[in-house]
């Protein structure tokens, strides 16, 4: 790259940029060409000069975007530096830039969590919230890094946004080494902040109902030496505060915590649901379990209310409908069988509770299957945006036993002839199938978010 160029970056001499442009227009098209270099951006961040940096990335964006060969984006370099400023400024260039992974597949938050820029972590976060979500190829949380690297101001504002946006699950996930936030927490020997950020936290070490989808701390997690956060805690020696110490124990052992020998490392056994859903074909499987994934991922909280909503509110009409069908029901038994030309669907014979408009069996059959269609899937709909709600297992048994409810219904209300069991009853058979696939479905759902979460700890 031309000196001169390098030189202007460095002093923010936007005049002497242009002049380089009037001697040679290919000057920047030159550097862009190159995968990984110090372009004129990232030397302009580097040394704080705003404006130029802006000049740069107004004529040639693609700049924002590169790496150098460090890794690192002119974003990167912004955050690591602190310079709140000119990171603001590029990310008008578009917000995508928040999530540029660099080296070591490090986004721009994780460099400020190692810098300890708190105002970059707050406009990072606040910008694009998924990007504390993140993780480096040492599947390190921006949780993590802060601790790493001591930055305890860094740790308690990601706490914050942590708390904020209901994501409190990540601080049971796992490095590569096995150890969560905790486990890095108490690997540092900052018991004043150790003491601040366990009395912060510990409302997430009982489980609370009011808090949707996040699970407790796990304080018996493991790391890959197989010990728990109570055994590092053992392990430091004299030196440190006692008394910090001892409260910190004390809210450990409150939460239950126990020794890494003392943890049965053998796992459950499947459940029977887990079995059965095994036994189902596998592209059925995929199918049933797809359903409940595309429902509830990435699905704001706003949106999933509302949707819960129309759905409970479809589940109810057509659950109405369908135990009263238009026309109703007979009152009375008649054996009358009037085959004379007058004769009207009341003068044949039929029997007390079954459906009046049973006398057109194809009109009673789209009936039925575009009630049940409903039914079916606004139940489907409630069961997967129900995920993660307080008493789901009760919630689960109440609806599957109002959609018992109604498929016996539609059985008891539909006349028992020749057209009926060939045509309704193999619909409310499969109605059945189907409740019985969307349960198990609910089931396993619930099982493989939780083994995701898992296996991303």
């Amino acid at each position: 790259m031309d000196q001169r160029l390098i030189d202007a970056a460095r002093e923010g001499d936007i005049d002497a940029l242009y002049v380089l442009l009037c001697q040679n227009p290919y000057i920047l098209n030159n550097v862009d060409r190159v995968p990984f270099i110090d372009t004129p951006l990232h030397i302009a961040v580097s040394a704080g000069k705003t404006s130029f940096a802006m000049e740069i990335a107004n004529l040639k964006p693609s700049f924002a975007k590169k790496l150098n060969q460090d890794g690192l984006s002119p974003i990167h370099l912004a955050s690591k530096m602190g310079d709140n400023g000119t990171m603001k400024e590029l990310l008008k260039i578009g917000h995508e830039l928040c999530l540029p992974k660099g080296r070591e597949k490090r986004t721009p938050l994780h460099c400020a969590a190692m810098s300890g820029c708190i105002d970059i972590i707050n406009e990072l976060v606040y910008d694009f919230p998924k990007s504390i979500l993140e993780l480096t190829v040492q599947k390190e949380t921006a949780l993590h890094l802060a601790l790493k690297n001591n930055k305890p101001e860094a740790f308690h504002a990601l706490l914050d946004w942590v708390k904020d946006l209901d994501k409190r699950y990540i601080v049971n996930w796992k490095d590569n080494e096995g150890n969560t936030t905790i486990k890095n927490l108490l690997s540092i020997y900052d018991f004043s902040l150790m003491k601040g950020v366990f009395l912060r936290v510990r409302s997430c070490l009982a489980p609370k109902f009011l808090e949707l989808n996040i699970p407790k701390v796990e304080v018996n997690a493991v790391n890959a030496h197989h010990q728990t956060a109570l055994d590092i805690l053992l392990q430091l020696k004299g030196g440190e505060p006692q008394d910090e110490m001892k409260e910190i124990r004390d809210i450990l052992y409150r939460a239950q915590a126990v020794r890494g020998h003392e943890i049965i490392s053998t796992g459950p056994p499947p459940s029977y649901h887990i079995q059965v859903l095994h036994k189902i074909p596998r592209p059925l499987r995929g199918w049933v379990v797809q359903i409940g994934l595309e429902v509830v991922r990435d699905c704001p909280m706003e949106v999933r209310n509302a949707l819960l909503v129309v759905a409970v509110l479809t589940a109810a009409a057509t659950f109405q409908t369908g135990v009263n069908p238009p026309g109703g029901v007979w009152q009375e038994n008649s054996a009358k069988d009037n085959t004379t030309i007058s004769a009207t669907v009341f003068d044949q014979p039929h029997t007390a509770g079954k459906e009046i408009m049973a006398s057109n069996i194809w009109e009673l059959s789209l009936f039925t299957i575009c009630n049940l269609s409903g039914f079916l899937i606004s139940y489907a709909m409630i069961i997967f945006l129900t995920h993660g709600f307080p008493f789901r297992s009760v919630i689960l048994i109440a609806l599957q036993s109002m959609a018992l409810t109604y498929m016996i219904s539609l059985c008891i209300i539909c006349p028992l002839n020749e057209d009926s069991v060939f045509l309704v009853f193999p619909v409310i058979a499969l109605g059945l199938l189907i409740l019985f696939l969307l349960y198990v479905g609910a089931v396993f759902v619930n099982y493989s978010r939780k083994k995701k979460v898992e296996e991303r700890a």
